[in-house]
């Protein structure tokens, strides 16, 4: 099942769509947000060939972090996670039923 939405930088923005796999990255996460620095620097390389790029992947969505509203999503977001990977790990079980009675 994937998870929805993911953070990126610009690292697997360029390397996946140089190999023309962007999509993989929908079929994981359905929905991925850069900030708008992320999107300025992965325009920067070509900006005609990355804008098409951005354009045929609208549930790639750009982020403004200055926005108080935005950076809450993204915290909320991180806050999500944690809490996920802590539930995943195994020394986690032996507390599991205190934890999740307590969220």
């Amino acid at each position: 099942m994937p998870i929805q939405p993911v953070i990126s930088n610009t690292t697997p923005l360029i390397g996946l769509s140089g190999l023309n796999c962007l999509p993989l990255l929908q079929d994981l996460y359905t929905e991925v947000w850069i900030p708008r620095e992320v999107e300025k620097e992965f325009l920067a390389l070509d900006k005609t060939i990355y804008q098409e790029v951005l354009n045929s992947a609208p549930w790639i969505k750009v982020i403004d972090l200055t926005n108080p509203q935005s950076r809450g999503q993204v915290t909320l977001l991180l806050k999500i996670r944690e809490i996920r990977e802590i539930r995943e790990n195994p020394r986690f079980r032996q507390w599991r039923g205190f934890v999740e009675n307590e969220l």
